[in-house]
Order: C-alpha cells, then structure tokens, then sequence
C-alpha cells in the first residue's frame, strides 16, 4: 500500500524498522545465558565493578569525614556566635558605664562649681544637711573624692571600649 509522499521502498524501509510487537519476536531479541556477548558483558562489568569498590569505598570515606567535619563546624560556629553576643552584650554595658562616668563627673563638677560660687550652695547655714558633715568645706572635698575616683576608672573602661575595635578580624 502506497502511502502519502513516501515511495514503496521508503515503506519497506520503514516495516523493518519497527519494533517487534509479537511475544515471540521480543524473546528472539532477547540475549538468553547461553549468549556469548552477554557473558563478556557481565564479566567486564564485575571487573569493572570491583575496580570501583575500592575508589567508590575511598570516596564514601572521603565525604563522612567531611559530614563529620561541618558537624562540627555547626557546633564551633554556636559556640562562636554565643561568645559574639557575650562579647557584644560586654561592650553594651562597658560604654553605658563609660557614658555614666562622664555623666556623673560632669555633675560633680558642676556641683563643685554651685559651692564655690553661688550664695546658697556656698553658705553652710542655708544647708542644714551639711551642718554635721564639714558644711560646704567637707561637701567640696567629699565631691573631688568621687571626681578623682571616677577619673580614675576612665581610663580602664576607655581601653575596654577601643580593645575590641582594634582586634584583627579573621577573613571571611
């Protein structure tokens, strides 16, 4: 039967081509166990797959001790991330410290300034809560105290502040 545009040997051509659709045509095509191709095959492929047990077992290996490794690397990066926020939460308050210092000697400074030169501050009978205590005198020298001890703790908080700026950071 002629069909379309196609020529009779074109057609021919064409039914050889055809897959088996019989039972009996599948099995022919079939390699069976008495097959000699089918045996060379098999034998490559056991030696094939015997000479890539080892490289396959070396590879295996190769990949858990790397699994092993970022398991442990997701633990260090914890570990470091909960030193981070120590560290962060330290340099939080060492500056709310560092910023209540300067506060606090900057009253004392004023409250020095109120005593030597103002005419209530400066007078001890206005202020009865002085009488007992060194009047404006002892008020003055009490505040001074205070103003050299918190000097002294400037410095200290000063270099805990600027310390974790100046650490080199490791490279990403």
């Amino acid at each position: 039967a002629h069909t379309g545009c196609r020529s009779n040997a074109a057609a021919v051509d064409h039914r050889r081509r055809r897959p088996p659709t019989t039972i009996s045509d599948r099995r022919r095509r079939l390699p069976t166990t008495n097959d000699t191709n089918h045996h060379r095959s098999s034998r490559w492929m056991q030696a094939l797959a015997a000479a890539d047990f080892e490289s396959f077992f070396n590879k295996y290996e190769e990949l858990e001790r790397e699994m092993s490794a970022l398991t442990m690397a997701s633990h260090s990066l914890e570990v470091v991330n909960q030193r981070l926020a120590t560290a962060h939460s330290d340099l939080y308050i060492t500056r709310k410290k560092l910023r209540e210092n300067h506060e606090r000697q900057g009253i004392r400074i004023a409250r020095i300034a109120a005593c030597q030169s103002s005419w209530l501050f400066g007078c001890t009978l206005l202020q009865p809560q002085l009488w007992l205590r060194g009047g404006v005198r002892g008020k003055i020298a009490r505040q001074r105290a205070k103003l050299d001890r918190e000097a002294r703790l400037e410095p200290d908080l000063a270099s805990r502040v600027r310390l974790p700026r100046a650490a080199p950071r490791p490279p990403p």
